[in-house]
C-alpha cells in the first residue's frame, strides 16, 4: 500500500526564505558597521599613545631647560668673576619650583601613555579573539547558509512541482441495499417426528 504527502501550501518554507535572506543581510551590514566601529576605536587609541608621546617628549625637553636654568642661577650667585651688582638676587625657589613643576608634568605624561599603551594592548587583544568569532560566522554567512538557501530553493521547486499535479479522486460508488442474512430453517429430531407420524395414523 502506498502513501502520498498531501502537501497543500509552501508559504511558510517560502517565508523562511525569505527570513533568511533578510538575516544575511543585516548580518553582513552588522559586520560591517563592527568593523568600522572598530577601526575608529583602534585609530583613536593610536592617536591618543601618540599624543601622549609627544607630551612625554615635551616633558623631558621642559626638564631639562628648568634643570638648566636653575643651575645657571646657582652658578652665577656664587661666581666670583661676576660683580655683585650683576649677579642674580633673590633666592632659587622659584626655579626649583618650576623645575619640580615640569617633573610633576612629566610623571602625569608617563602615566598617560603608560595608561594608554595597555589600553591598547587590552583592545588589541579583544580584537583578536572577536576577528577569530567574525571569521568564523563570515564562513556561515559566505558559504553555509547560501548552500542551505540552495538546498531549500530546490526543495521549494520540488514541492511546488508536486502541488501542481492533483491529487487522484476515488471512483464514486453506488449505495445497495444490503439483503439482511436469514438463519437457516431448523431440523426436527427423528423421534419426535416418527411420533407424530403414529399418531396420526391411530386417529
Amino acid at each position: 500500500m502506498s502513501f502520498a504527502a498531501n502537501v497543500r501550501s509552501i508559504d511558510a518554507l517560502g517565508a523562511f526564505r525569505h527570513a533568511l535572506l533578510r538575516y544575511r543581510a543585516e548580518a553582513e551590514e552588522t559586520l560591517e558597521g563592527f568593523d568600522y566601529f572598530l577601526a575608529r576605536q583602534l585609530e583613536w587609541f593610536a592617536d591618543r599613545v601618540s599624543h601622549w608621546q609627544r607630551e612625554v617628549r615635551r616633558g623631558r625637553e621642559d626638564v631639562r631647560s628648568a634643570e638648566l636654568t636653575l643651575a645657571r642661577f646657582r652658578a652665577a650667585s656664587i661666581n666670583p668673576e661676576i660683580p655683585s651688582h650683576l649677579r642674580p638676587g633673590g633666592a632659587a625657589d622659584r626655579y626649583e619650583t618650576a623645575v619640580a613643576r615640569c617633573y610633576q608634568r612629566l610623571r602625569d605624561a608617563e602615566g598617560h601613555l603608560a595608561s594608554a599603551k595597555q589600553w591598547r594592548k587590552t583592545l588589541d587583544q579583544a580584537v583578536e579573539a572577536f576577528r577569530t568569532e567574525q571569521y568564523r560566522f563570515k564562513d556561515v554567512l559566505q558559504e553555509n547558509l547560501p548552500a542551505a538557501l540552495t538546498m531549500l530553493e530546490k526543495k521549494l521547486a520540488t514541492l511546488a512541482g508536486y502541488i501542481s499535479v492533483p491529487l487522484p479522486s476515488e471512483p464514486d460508488r453506488p449505495i445497495a441495499a444490503v439483503p439482511w442474512p436469514v438463519p437457516p430453517a431448523e431440523e426436527a429430531p427423528a423421534g419426535e417426528d416418527g411420533r407424530d407420524h403414529a399418531e396420526a395414523v391411530g386417529t
